[in-house]
């Protein structure tokens, strides 16, 4: 059986919070055999602490993230990635648009809510 395969995608600028967890869930699920990839404005630092995990670089502007999808879309593809995990409320518009050109495309947001 071949490992479940996850896009990532997180837009956050910087290494906080969210990253930190994004970077923490990566490690478990390849522990347990998850093929991943990871999509974030913050590639390079990512890149540096998740070794051997491919990490596409988005753009650092808001608009243009959700306007260049075409990468997403030919990794999705060249890939057979079946599940979009999205990190954050702005990935969640990008996992969506994705959905939108990539109807069997699995989108999976984790909200969390406050006590």
């Amino acid at each position: 059986m071949s490992p479940v395969k996850i896009l990532h995608i997180d837009t956050g600028r910087t290494l906080r919070g969210g990253q930190r967890q994004l970077l923490l869930l990566a490690e478990a699920l390849r522990a347990r055999g998850f093929q991943q990839y990871i999509a974030s404005p913050a590639a390079d630092e990512i890149a540096r602490r998740l070794d051997g995990i491919p990490v596409l670089p988005l753009s650092q502007a808001s608009l243009a993230r959700k306007l260049r999808v075409r990468p997403l879309l030919h990794l999705i593809a060249n890939e057979r990635i079946p599940l979009v995990h999205a990190h954050d409320s702005e990935a969640h518009t990008i996992a969506l648009i994705l959905k939108w050109l990539v109807p069997n495309l699995t989108v999976v947001r984790i909200f969390q809510q406050e006590i």
